[in-house]
């Protein structure tokens, strides 16, 4: 029989595919974001490349574009100075194509997005059985909120990843468990400051559930943790959390201009890159109330003060996502059993014990199967309710997963929260401007390459020199001044549609752009040419506009 979410623990004799469930379900949920990770070169924001990838470059090769943020010390070193140390390995191994430099560091975010959902299906097992596993499982693999972004090298994937770990760890009463679990909060807060609401969440639940020096333990935790990155911030920014409290001091302290996005923005963007499941998923999660304890008031408060916020990003919340979907495993097991149960026959019913009934005697129980909310003795025979509540549970996983997998092949960026009002709405969030970075990658590898233009399109929309990898200069330009700034570089990649400057010839095309090439050599940068990204509030002094 199928191992149900409240049966007893897996043993040698169980099926191979059954002591492996979890294994299974996140090798399924790998394949695609691997795939991704390999092929999928577009953009969805330029986060993923300029505040990660290309600082990452700057550190290890010594050249790259520096936007604001790494000007005024808004962002911590954490993430870029992570895959630098990635790459100066592999660049010590005699790896020097930027093609597996840029796919090595999406391996990695893929890893951690892994991970994350791994966490997830761990904490789901741990308050509802294999079942509810296999469940949160099946919706990770596909969930738009996490396939999206689950390959970007944007901040929010490891923090999706060490939230999701720290959550599972307090639901143990281990005094080391809640250490490290405001251990790893507190370093979500370096990767991106907002993550603050979940460790305040966590704070709070568990005060209020009575778990006073659980919390006690956490925050010292979480003081601990936050000793390695307020050394790294000493050491890039001069001063102990500078990253945070400039980041901090920037948009809430100096942000009071009015919200462009409405409170509701997270619900309606929900809505729009999930489509109607995300009702079911809701549904889950808010039905985990009892048998998790009113541990989905974490997420959802996370989800709440975010909405508050001015600024808005659907990936701002998706650091939540693995948690949410856990929660939803959970509760949608839940209503599975009731239902179940409820049309067994009279002695099976009798036998039925409410969640929290099983899990209290599960807890009781030694070994693994504490774990997993009920004895061996509530297992049944062959003819128990536990299969139906596997199947039932399998099934709707699938058809879940199955339903968002068609959204996912669909998703535009109006879909997903962004530039919903323009006609770039339109466009697929998969391989966009995928072509430029292609070109990047081409040009890079040439030999007479002295410098690139970048046509109708600002290179802050581009790989940058992480693609590029060539100490060249490299100017975004609009495509009817490329003809007065051609004597300034011998490679141009512009949209197909769009005329070449006269003198360029198309040496290769990437789908709707192409690489363009003169012949003769580069004259030296305009002036005024600078690879730094300013701060619209705080614009450049005069010398360097």
């Amino acid at each position: 029989m199928l191992a149900n979410g409240l049966g007893p623990p897996a043993t040698a004799q169980a099926p191979w595919w059954v002591r492996h469930a979890l294994e299974i379900v996140l090798v399924g949920c790998a394949v695609p974001r691997l795939v991704l990770a390999a092929t999928d070169q577009g953009i969805f924001y330029p986060d993923e490349i300029f505040q990660s990838l290309e600082q990452a470059h700057r550190m290890v090769f010594g050249y790259g574009c520096i936007p604001w943020e790494f000007q005024e010390g808004a962002r911590s070193w954490l993430l870029p100075g992570t895959l630098g140390v990635i790459w100066k390995a592999a660049a010590l191994m005699g790896v020097s194509s930027a093609t597996t430099l840029v796919v090595l560091a999406k391996g990695v975010m893929v890893a951690m997005t892994l991970a994350g959902l791994y966490a997830a299906m761990r904490l789901a097992k741990r308050l509802a059985g294999l079942d509810a596993a296999l469940l949160t499982g099946l919706l990770g693999a596909t969930f738009p909120g996490s396939l999206i972004y689950g390959h970007r090298c944007m901040s929010e994937v490891p923090s999706a990843a060490l939230i999701a770990f720290s959550t599972l760890l307090i639901v143990d009463s281990h005094r080391r468990a809640l250490l490290v679990a405001g251990g790893l909060a507190t370093v979500t807060v370096f990767l991106h400051p907002p993550n603050g609401v979940f460790a305040l969440s966590v704070l709070v639940y568990l005060v209020v559930t009575g778990r006073r020096m659980d919390a006690a333990f956490f925050v010292a935790g979480g003081a601990l943790g936050s000793v390695g990155p307020g050394l790294l911030d000493w050491w890039t920014w001069g001063q102990p959390f500078h990253s945070v409290i400039t980041h901090v001091q920037f948009n809430l302290l100096e942000d009071k201009e009015p919200g462009v996005w409405p409170l509701s923005y997270y619900v309606e963007t929900a809505w729009t890159s999930t489509g109607a499941w995300i009702l079911i998923i809701a549904v889950g999660a808010a039905a985990s109330w009892r048998r998790a304890r009113g541990l989905v008031s974490v997420p959802a408060a996370f989800v709440v003060v975010h909405s508050m916020v001015v600024l808005k990003q659907y990936r701002f919340v998706s650091s939540i996502v693995p948690v949410l979907l856990a929660m939803a495993g959970v509760g949608l097991v839940t209503i599975i059993e009731h239902l179940v149960t409820a049309r067994a026959p009279g002695p099976a019913r009798s036998k039925k014990k409410t969640p929290r009934e099983a899990l209290r005697k599960g807890r009781r129980s030694s070994g693994k199967g504490s774990r997993n909310g009920r004895s061996a003795a509530d297992s049944g025979s062959a003819a128990s309710p536990g299969r139906s509540v596997s199947a039932w549970a399998l099934a709707l996983g699938a058809a879940l997963s199955t339903l968002m997998g068609f959204k996912d092949a669909n998703a535009t960026f109006a879909s997903t929260g962004q530039w919903a009002d323009g006609p770039e709405g339109r466009e697929s969030v998969w391989h966009h401007w995928e072509g430029v970075n292609r070109s990047l990658w081409d040009a890079g590898t040439r030999d007479d390459l002295c410098g690139v233009l970048i046509s109708g399109m600002s290179e802050i929309w581009s790989g940058g020199y992480s693609y590029l990898h060539r100490d060249v200069p490299l100017m975004g330009i609009d495509a009817v001044h490329a003809s007065r700034l051609a004597p300034f570089a011998n490679y141009l990649i512009g949209h197909t549609e769009v005329p070449a400057p006269s003198g360029y010839v198309s040496v290769r095309s990437f789908d709707a752009w192409s690489l363009f090439r003169r012949d003769g050599a580069c004259a030296p940068p305009p002036p005024g040419y600078s690879r730094k990204f300013w701060n619209p509030r705080h614009p450049p002094p005069p010398a360097e506009r």
